[in-house]
This record gives structure tokens, C-alpha cells and sequence, in this order.
């Protein structure tokens, strides 16, 4: 959401994400599901990435005992690196470079290992 008293330029830019982010349709790409366009605000609808950035994600995990069922393996590191990747690969298909990959820009969809997906967002 942007805040009410943003300038012109943020509203550009917001609305320049909203443009690429409805091009995209892939696993690991953060979908769109709406916009919310009125005068006081403009708002993003978004699909629940309910574990948040995977920076966060992995500084969390860090301090977990290996016995714990949420702790990271070496397969599940593996698991994002792969789901990164094959989302970098369907960018390039597109020929888009995404300028700031990092994990604050990447978000995590479960602590379960089965259902876990790693989307890339942040597109501007």
C-alpha cells in the first residue's frame, strides 16, 4: 500500500511494478491478484507468503537445534537456491534483469518443508 501524501514520482513507480508484476506468471514469481486504485491510497493484493522474506527466514532458522523439525538441512538450502534460479531463468526468458535480487526480496511460502516455495518480488 502507498501512503497518501506520496509524491508523483513514487506513484509512477508503484504503478510501473504493478505493470510488470501482471505480466508474470510464474511459480517462483510473487503473483498479483489485484489492484486497488482510488484517491486516497493505491493498494497491492498479493498472495500470502505467510514465512516473509527469506532473509529474515534464514537469520530465524539459524538458531535452531538440529533436532527441530523447522531446522534448515542442507537439502533445503539447496531447494532455494534451485527455486531462485529456475525464476532468474524464466526473467531472462523474458529478457528482464531484476536489478536488486537479494533475499529481503525474496519471500518464503511455508516452514513445512513439502509446501515450501521461494517467490522473487520487488520489481522496481
Amino acid at each position: 500500500m502507498l501512503r497518501k501524501d506520496v509524491s508523483s514520482d513514487e506513484k509512477k513507480t508503484f504503478l510501473e511494478e504493478v505493470r510488470l508484476m501482471n505480466h508474470f506468471r510464474h511459480k517462483h514469481v510473487l503473483r498479483l491478484l489485484a489492484v486497488c486504485l482510488n484517491e486516497d491510497s493505491l493498494l497491492l493484493v498479493l498472495e500470502l507468503m505467510e514465512t516473509g522474506n527469506l532473509l529474515k527466514y534464514l537469520r530465524d532458522c539459524r538458531n535452531l537445534q538440529t533436532s527441530d523439525s523447522h531446522a534448515l538441512r542442507l537439502q533445503d538450502l539447496l531447494a532455494m537456491c534451485e527455486d531462485i534460479a529456475r525464476d532468474c531463468c524464466y526473467l531472462e526468458e523474458l529478457r528482464f534483469i531484476h536489478r536488486d535480487l537479494a533475499c529481503r526480496n525474496c519471500l518464503v511460502s511455508s516452514r513445512n518443508r513439502e509446501d515450501c516455495v521461494i517467490k522473487i518480488e520487488d520489481f522496481i
